[in-house]
């Protein structure tokens, strides 16, 4: 998936991540975060094997042995941005064979690397900030907070509730006929709008 070639570092063996990594990926995963995501790893590592300059994976191995991954993913334009940026999806490491001894760092500055290479001077990333390991991991590696507010919503929460009835009529004059006054049948239902997938033509519209 990234084209650079494999690393030998502080008895490190730095290399591409591969599709066949999958298992040993998701195992550290689990052990990290308590999750099984063999899902979204392997559509990730589908992906990247489609289209290579979206992505930028890397995997650590000590004695042979698989000891940790880092998982980037390239985004252009997102939130108004005016250059291509990096984010940062996943990182672990193999806390029986190698957390604590550097492999974390190692695979950071790896990436940094390949990123450079790339033209790429920005990563980011999101974490709990009730993780305090994490948290301290990214603060000794250069990380730090964002201009940013990351807003979350659960999806099945329901809208709020519509305001009181209002009158129909806007200057005593005119009448609104977007107000329906608890009265459907007066309706109009111009403030009801179709909605649907979008498409590629909606492609200038959206740029406008």
């Amino acid at each position: 998936m990234e084209a650079a070639t494999d690393v030998l570092t502080e008895g490190l063996r730095l290399r591409p991540l591969d599709r066949a990594d999958l298992g040993a990926l998701v195992a550290i995963d689990l052990a990290s975060s308590g999750r099984a995501r063999e899902g979204f790893f392997a559509r990730r590592l589908d992906h990247a094997a489609r289209d290579p300059a979206a992505f930028a994976a890397f995997a650590a191995e000590r004695g042979g042995s698989f000891a940790g991954f880092v998982f980037a993913r390239i985004t252009e334009g997102e939130f108004g941005a005016t250059s291509r940026e990096a984010s940062l999806d996943a990182i672990g490491v193999d806390s029986a064979l190698a957390r604590g001894h550097g492999v974390g760092r190692a695979l950071l500055g790896h990436l940094a690397a390949a990123l450079r290479g790339r033209g790429i001077s920005e990563l980011a990333t999101q974490v709990d900030w009730t993780d305090p390991a994490l948290l301290g991991f990214f603060a000794r590696t250069g990380f730090a907070l964002a201009p940013r507010i990351v807003l979350e919503r659960p999806s099945g929460a329901p809208l709020p509730a519509a305001g009181p009835a209002t009158p129909d009529m806007t200057d005593g004059n005119e009448t609104d006929y977007s107000r329906t006054r608890n009265d459907p049948a007066r309706s109009l239902a111009h403030d009801r709008l179709p909605v649907r997938s979008m498409s590629s033509a909606d492609l200038e519209p959206i740029v406008a």
